[in-house]
């Protein structure tokens, strides 16, 4: 223990242990290994008490995100080498600290989103009459941490900065922020769905066939069609005003309920293994067709699946009746009762409301029931596929990569087939 006490110093404020002759915190794991690269005379079996002795401190970080960094620190730590060319982040008291330009820079573009408004080139005499629009301090006084990679490398010490300066770096980020906001939902709202770069062909797109089905439609409006009533977002991922969806809201809950029930019909118990092995059944790719359709799912597991037919939903009856959108096309009964769920759900009569679900049953039945020629999207239902098939901008925007999707699918045909079982279930107990 005195060994220790002479070359390590413990600091449980910080969750760090500190070698005295090397002025810099050492990760517990690596203790063995740096006692043999920065002090090869301490024997191999001291190296081993030491790092026993390392193990059994309480209050010690194993991992980078355990270190309790001083945001900033009141006064220099004991055992660290101190200097004063450290560059610190301001913006919300960060207080990110670090030794390089690039690097200060490259923190504030990733967790800030800071941008350069100061381009290469140009008069540099007439650049530097211009405050710059940095959310940095240099000259920082500030301190070695880890020398280890993925380590807290650098902490600050705190000096005396003026509030309003502080103040007026977080308002200046602010206008910056939105002034880039603002640039980009313009350009957003008028760019349409085109065909990509021939030499970068994307063979998930090619298989699909979305890009040409949308191509000429403007982004925004497809992802804020797809959109479920309440608590809309718009493509940067913000709520925006609600859409003029008269009746809709009913009509998305109505969804809601029935596929619940669709999936509590869906029971070996209520309507036979046999119905279940049948809607299971595979015309091709299945050693066995044994199998029943499985549908104890969780009611967390369900409300996602709804989502996505709620989402299709949504889209029809925003855009069936537009001058501007996909070309798909609707079948006569697929027409017919669109039309009557809309006059049903906004209407004020009760007792009329309670067959939205039965309405709901009957369109995506007739949504299913699509004969496909030669072009598959003028199928309403594949359509829609389609547009969940957009990424939204807060996600990265562009499309969504096949691997991603794939749960999607899931969801679209899984809720699809308990909806038939329970179809099936009611026109049998009619008929009864």
């Amino acid at each position: 223990m005195e060994l220790f006490a002479q070359l390590f110093e413990h600091l449980p404020e910080l969750h760090v242990i500190v070698c005295q002759p090397c002025a810099t915190a050492i990760p517990p794991a690596q203790v063995v290994t740096h006692l043999k690269e920065r002090h090869p005379k301490v024997a191999v079996a001291t190296r081993k008490s030491l790092a026993a002795i390392v193990h059994a401190l309480p209050d010690l970080a194993w991992s980078p995100g355990d270190v309790r960094v001083p945001k900033p620190a009141k006064e220099p730590i004991a055992g660290l080498q101190s200097r004063g060319d450290g560059l610190v982040c301001l913006l919300e008291r960060c207080w990110y600290t670090c030794i390089s330009l690039q690097g200060i820079q490259k923190h504030c573009k990733e967790e800030h989103g800071w941008v350069n408004q100061q381009k290469r080139g140009g008069d540099m005499r007439q650049k530097s009459k211009h405050a710059s629009n940095r959310i940095w301090r240099d000259g920082q006084c500030c301190q070695r941490l880890f020398r280890a990679v993925g380590w807290p490398a650098y902490v600050a010490v705190e000096t005396s900065v003026e509030a309003a300066n502080l103040e007026d770096i977080s308002q200046r980020v602010k206008a910056d922020r939105q002034h880039q906001r603002e640039e980009r939902e313009a350009a957003m709202a008028k760019e349409k769905i085109k065909e990509g770069i021939r030499s970068q062909a994307d063979p998930w797109l090619e298989l699909t066939g979305w890009v040409p089905h949308l191509q000429g439609i403007p982004r925004a409006a497809l992802l804020r069609a797809k959109q479920p009533v309440g608590g809309e977002i718009d493509a940067h991922g913000r709520e925006e005003v609600a859409l003029d969806d008269t009746g809709l809201r009913h009509v998305c809950k109505a969804m809601e309920r029935l596929i619940r029930k669709a999936f509590d019909s869906s029971q070996a118990e209520v309507v036979g293994r046999l119905t279940l092995e049948i809607i299971e059944r595979r015309e091709a790719g299945a050693e066995s067709n044994e199998r029943p359709f499985y549908s104890r799912h969780r009611v967390g597991t369900i409300k996602k699946y709804s989502q996505k037919l709620v989402s299709i939903l949504c889209y029809l009856w925003r855009t069936y009746d537009q001058i501007e959108r996909p070309p798909y096309k609707l079948t006569g009964r697929q027409d017919a009762l669109l039309w009557s769920l809309k006059q049903i759900a906004r209407t004020a009569d009760a007792a009329q409301k309670e067959q939205l679900e039965e309405r709901c049953l009957r369109l995506w039945m007739a949504l299913l029931d699509h004969t496909l020629l030669d072009d598959e999207h003028q199928s309403a239902l594949l359509s829609g596929v389609a547009v969940l098939g957009l990424k939204p901008d807060h996600h990265g925007s562009g499309w969504v990569p096949a691997h991603e999707f794939s749960p999607t699918l899931s969801a679209l045909i899984t809720t699809s087939k308990a909806l038939v079982v329970h179809y099936a279930r009611c026109q049998r107990e009619e008929a009864l």
